[in-house]
């Protein structure tokens, strides 16, 4: 854990989210690309044939990421936190969403604006209004992976309203009322839609609305929660990085993990089970926190050897959203070698994500002092000028008039 300015920061963040966006990619690559002959043998490679588990690792993240960011500015600015909070926010999704909104729609596949003008206005304004994901018809319509995009900006705005009471409710009641939200809304989907009979994109649309996420988001939160708060400090010493609560948070994960990916490989059958939609995206969530608090918790001080991977993770954003339009140009080509396709895949893909991250997306990310700070600062200037001399004030009063 290390500080940047007055935030924290957890740099191995930065390896999971390289993760979650390299396993989003590789599946996509599997399923859109057609490559039927990827290997179903040995842990790895099934972890990509599930690579869609990347898109929860990242709702983890979120949960601790965005609490984190609002606590810290509410505590800041108490009740008028919401302007420098969701300023933050447009600014780190809005640009590099609706630029690569463009350049799909005009250049990938333009299918879409030749359709009557109701049908591409429904597509194109759900899209503006980050309401895409709510029905079947529009979802991920424009660049598949924009769905969690639409996602995420609902979830900013539920913290947004709910970080009054995120500074005082108790982590386990949030998390045991977060799951059960979670549970009970997925259950309710399979009542509405039966495993087995109904569509599995409906299936999968209306589970993954809001409700039905919140126990990935809720987990996240917790531990958001737990480092920010003071009546929580023994708590939060066991997520200090130290090699002792490494292990413990390794070991916690192993336990965590082991059974949530047998009891998944079992049937290989996500869609066609109740008790599947409805409890096992909880064991995933509670599984990638403890993975979350790992990387938290490892007090390793030299990352020159991770700097890559790292890398990948500070661009992960434009990872994702850049590589189905690089995908989909791509498969306008033959690719009798499914390798050769991945692999140019992640090269165009991290080659375009970089370009935007350092050309584009970091223009809209430089700091500027907030109303706070600047008030902060001439406080402190003011103090500092009355604690002067007699002697030395009217020096410097002296020069300022000459």
């Amino acid at each position: 854990m290390n500080t940047q300015g007055n935030r924290l920061y957890f740099p191995l963040i930065d390896l999971l989210r390289a993760c979650a966006a390299l396993l989003v990619i590789v599946y996509h690559v599997i399923v859109i690309g057609e490559w039927t002959s990827f290997p179903v043998e040995g842990w790895w490679f099934l972890l990509f044939r599930v690579g869609w588990i990347g898109v929860d690792l990242f709702f983890v993240i979120s949960g601790f990421v965005i609490a984190l960011t609002a606590l810290a500015a509410y505590d800041r600015s108490g009740s008028h936190f919401m302007p420098e909070y969701f300023k933050r926010r447009w600014l780190r999704i809005a640009p590099l969403y609706f630029c690569t909104l463009l350049i799909y729609l005009f250049l990938v596949d333009p299918s879409l604006l030749m359709l009557g003008y109701k049908s591409a206005m429904l597509h194109i304004v759900s899209h503006l209004l980050f309401i895409h994901n709510l029905l079947p018809t529009t979802h991920g319509s424009i660049n598949g992976p924009n769905w969690s995009v639409a996602l995420e900006m609902q979830f900013y705005v539920m913290i947004a309203l709910l970080t009054p009471w995120l500074s005082r409710v108790s982590p386990i009641r949030l998390i045991l009322l977060f799951i059960s939200i979670a549970i009970g809304y997925r259950y309710c989907t399979t009542l509405l839609l039966p495993p087995g009979s109904a569509s599995t994109l409906s299936q999968h649309v209306y589970s993954t609305l809001l409700p039905g996420t919140l126990d990935a988001f809720g987990s996240g939160i917790v531990l958001a929660i737990l480092i920010t708060r003071a009546k929580y400090s023994k708590a939060a010493g066991f997520l200090s990085p130290s090699w002792r609560n490494a292990a413990c948070w390794g070991g916690i994960s192993l336990v965590m993990i082991y059974p949530t990916w047998t009891i998944f490989w079992s049937t290989a059958d996500y869609w066609s089970s109740t008790l599947m939609i409805s409890l096992w995206k909880t064991a995933l969530a509670l599984s990638f926190t403890s993975v979350l608090a790992l990387s938290m918790t490892l007090p390793i001080q030299r990352l020159t050897l991770l700097q890559p991977a790292l890398y990948l993770g500070r661009i992960s954003y434009g990872l994702y959203l850049w590589h189905l339009p690089v995908l989909h140009s791509l498969l306008q080509l033959d690719w009798p070698d499914k390798r050769g396709l991945l692999a140019m895949t992640l090269t165009c893909t991290i080659i375009l994500s970089a370009a935007s991250w350092h050309f584009f997306e970091k223009l809209f990310l430089k700091d500027k002092p907030t109303k706070h700070d600047q008030n902060e600062l001439k406080q402190s200037n003011a103090a500092g000028t009355a604690m002067k001399k007699p002697d030395d004030h009217a020096s410097a009063v002296g020069k300022g008039a000459t």
